[in-house]
């Protein structure tokens, strides 16, 4: 049921796909956050909303209406769709938050950072808050174990990620991208955490693509003296895990970043880390809620400028492989 509630912030809703309806609304309706609308150019997915959660499903023209009524908006409509809620939204001053993926090239993100100018935009990265992000730095950081060598990024499963479940990932010009667009950005964003993309290159990429869009991908990345290896699936199952490769040991920890953090080391056991970041995903997107906000809890950045590194990888290993 829709709550009003302690935390005196209203939000209101752009797009009501599944990540809006599995995470977003409940997360923000049990901090007591008053959604005040969501709006949808599909009326069923609105109604899915308003049947599930009781919040209030508008039309897009009643929801510009009403843009002075709340003191946020979560931007969740397919990144392909958003030009214009981006003009209305950088025009009005509204605090945003961005679901991703944030841009679809380094041009498209600066656009982005020159419209929203004095704006707060939060990027939907949550995962830079998850337990073992935090835990990997420190451990990479304070541990013994040499430089990093390399990195290993796996993630994905035979999955309905593409056809009726969420046919808009099926229509490129409206998702922006495939499995690497829609999965490996987190991958993506959390090496950027641990060791920079900054200056990274592309070695090596093959993609598999039907209809134009890529539903596996196999990519190898340089960063200064590290080897970067990402596998991302649709179609199999990934034993999903990063491992760590430093001179003197292993850390290897899930793909999704909970769960704990493993050390190998010559000559020792096992040795198992746990952070005090977030220990499941409902904290991670709260997380980015209190930065959107600007609630006392976050101390990560989640702003424009921080995504810089992961769009411009994203965009080169589509120009490498023909799809840019």
């Amino acid at each position: 049921m829709r709550r009003h509630g302690g935390l005196n912030r209203r939000v209101g809703v752009l797009g009501s796909g599944e990540i809006v309806r599995s995470h977003h609304l409940p997360v923000l309706l049990a901090a007591g956050v008053d959604v005040a609308w969501v709006a949808d150019p599909s009326p069923l997915a609105g109604r899915r909303s308003r049947w599930r959660f009781g919040v209030l499903a508008l039309s897009l023209d009643e929801a510009w209406a009403r843009l002075d009524q709340v003191d946020a908006v979560l931007l969740a409509a397919p990144v392909g769709r958003r030009a214009e809620h981006h003009e209305r939204l950088a025009c009005s001053g509204t605090p945003v938050y961005l679901e991703k993926p944030i841009a679809r090239s380094v041009i498209e993100l600066d656009k982005l950072i020159a419209q929203y100018q004095g704006s707060r935009v939060t990027c939907g990265f949550q995962r830079r808050s998850f337990a073992n992000v935090g835990v990997l730095r420190s451990l990479l950081a304070e541990l013994p174990v040499g430089p990093v060598r390399s990195i290993e990024f796996h993630e994905g499963a035979r999955t309905m990620a593409t056809g009726a479940s969420s046919d808009f990932r099926d229509d490129l010009e409206a998702s922006g991208g495939g499995v690497l667009t829609d999965l490996g950005c987190h991958g993506l964003d959390t090496i950027d955490q641990l060791v920079g993309l900054g200056n990274a290159v592309v070695e090596d990429q093959q993609l598999v693509v039907d209809e134009g869009v890529e539903r596996d991908a196999s990519i190898r990345l340089r960063a200064g003296d590290i080897d970067i290896e990402i596998e991302l699936s649709w179609l199999r199952d990934v034993d999903s895990r990063v491992r760590v490769i430093c001179e003197d040991g292993v850390i290897t920890s899930s793909a999704r970043m909970l769960g704990g953090v493993h050390v190998e080391t010559p000559g020792t056991e096992v040795r198992s880390f746990f952070g005090r970041g977030a220990q499941n995903p409902s904290q991670g997107f709260w997380d980015a809620w209190c930065y959107a906000l600007r609630l006392p809890r976050s101390e990560i950045d989640y702003s424009l400028t921080s995504c810089r590194a992961v769009v411009r990888i994203t965009e080169e290993i589509y120009r490498e492989a023909g799809l840019r």
